[in-house]
């Protein structure tokens, strides 16, 4: 990127060249990098700032002569790339290469829940004046204890079935003695 200057004196003692550095931004997998070339600048002259808006901005300011007259300076903002982390964002000042690296934010999936059940289906108490959890909630959670109430209904009425067979099992089955049997006896 080609450097662009602008002189500027704010007053009789001091003038200043605002100029934008040449920069490169490098992109890896969770990473992107802003590199920015300042030779002759030192870390102390340098500032590396995000505000609340997720705008970087870096700015510098150094002397171009021995009695700092005359000084050199720039302003660069940019916006933080989507999905990095700007808690995480560090700089580091190298051989007049400011290096940014902004980090991609860690996305850590939640474990699976895991449904557990139980051996006894347990009575749900519903309230009919509930706040509904959404468009449908209401609805769901009623359905939702219906088919509950469904269910322990369908098991009671399994396991009379069950209990009834085994009393009529029980009382034909000191009878078969005397009946006919289907299967041959040797």
């Amino acid at each position: 990127m080609a450097i662009k200057t602008k002189t500027t004196s704010t007053s009789a003692s001091s003038s200043y060249v605002d100029f934008e550095p040449a920069s490169d931004l490098v992109k890896e997998e969770g990473l992107e990098t802003l590199i920015i070339h300042l030779p002759d600048f030192k870390k102390e002259q340098l500032r590396v700032q995000v505000n609340k808006d997720g705008v970087l901005r870096i700015n510098g300011e150094r002397p171009t002569n021995g009695n700092g007259t005359k000084r050199n300076r720039f302003v660069k903002e940019t916006k933080v790339p989507e999905g990095c982390d700007v808690n995480e964002i560090r700089a580091k000042f190298i051989n007049g290469r400011l290096n940014i690296t902004m980090p991609k934010k860690v996305v850590t999936t939640p474990p699976a829940p895991q449904v557990i059940q139980d051996q006894k289906p347990k009575a749900e108490v519903t309230n009919d004046h509930q706040k509904p959890n959404g468009e449908n909630g209401g609805i769901k959670q009623k359905l939702k204890g219906r088919s509950n109430k469904v269910a322990l209904g369908f098991g009671i009425a399994v396991v009379s079935m069950v209990a009834i067979g085994a009393i009529v099992a029980s009382k034909f089955g000191s009878e078969s003695s005397s009946s006919p049997s289907m299967f041959s006896k040797e």
